[in-house]
């Protein structure tokens, strides 16, 4: 065990530095993971629910518009329909004088039939609904245009889906960078202790127990930067998840960062630093002919 310190005692500067390279490439690694994890129900969201918008022709009298929304309730079938509502002509106008009232009181000032002419009559079906709704809607008369949210999303679910993608890759690439970084740090402190190792080499001592130096150093410097990580992740995931909702209405259906993530992080960076230290050690403790150790000899 105290092989494994030597390199804190030599080079403290060195680990430590590490360690923040580690947590921050930790703290970058969760943040990525939590919106790739969070993105498959806002995508499942986007390409099953939908909000249809059926407008009724200026034909329909008021007497028949009930019938004519049964009857567009009924070709919905078994979907699931998670709301229908109706809004007329009165419910529409009612809507819009809170924002524009001069504009109503120039609609309120025609006719009767000049006013239905322009005030629209609308049914909206909100819930997962098939393509072949739409076609069947089309087809029921007295329903003049249908529109559904789906084509106004098509580009932002394939904005998503290559999001999706981009995320998956950039932790790949992360948690490549970090191995590597480790183990390059390990191997730079195996330097410090090879000498010894060699010579508990040659009193008989077991692979295993020589990579126990390297597999503990490296974790020392992984559980530090996880420790980083986690303490960051506890106080700022928050404010961090906040403003990530804040940049797109299809962004708050985005789960809320769990703080206890934060352990898995530090868990994260001990395993990373042991893996590392073990690889290292594997390296420095293998024969290596041809070659000249300390004092001009072959140790190793």
């Amino acid at each position: 065990m105290r092989l494994a310190f030597r390199p804190w005692r030599l080079a403290p500067f060195s680990q430590l530095l590490s360690a923040v390279a580690v947590g921050i490439l930790l703290l970058i690694t969760g943040l990525v993971f939590w919106v790739d994890h969070g993105l498959n129900p806002v995508l499942a969201q986007l390409q099953n629910n939908q909000v249809i918008t059926a407008y009724f022709s200026a034909s329909v009298k008021k007497t028949d518009e009930q019938k004519l929304v049964d009857r567009i309730r009924a070709s919905l079938g078994s979907q699931a329909v998670q709301d229908l509502s109706y809004t007329n002509g009165d419910q529409f106008l009612a809507e819009l004088k809170d924002r524009y009232p001069e504009l109503v009181n120039e609609v309120e000032s025609l006719g009767v039939e000049e006013a239905e002419q322009v005030v629209p009559k609308y049914v909206s079906i909100a819930g997962v609904l098939d393509d072949a709704t739409l076609e069947g809607l089309r087809k029921i008369p007295g329903v003049e245009l249908v529109e559904s949210s789906k084509d106004r999303y098509e580009q932002v679910i394939a904005a998503f889906i290559a999001l999706s993608w981009v995320t998956k890759l950039f932790m790949g690439g992360l948690g490549l960078a970090l191995l590597t970084g480790l183990v390059h740090l390990s191997r730079v402190n195996s330097h410090f202790y090879k000498e010894v190792l060699s010579f508990l080499r040659l009193w008989g001592a077991t692979r295993t127990g020589i990579l126990i130096p390297g597999a503990v150093s490296g974790m020392m410097v992984g559980l530090l930067g996880g420790l980083l990580a986690c303490v960051t992740w506890y106080f700022s995931s928050e404010w961090f998840a906040g403003r990530l909702r804040e940049l797109s209405p299809a962004l708050r259906a985005l789960p809320m960062i769990a703080p206890a993530m934060g352990f898995l992080l530090l868990a994260a960076g001990g395993l990373l630093g042991a893996s590392a230290g073990m690889l290292a050690g594997w390296w420095a403790s293998a024969p290596q002919t041809g070659r000249s150790g300390f004092g001009g000899r072959n140790w190793l």
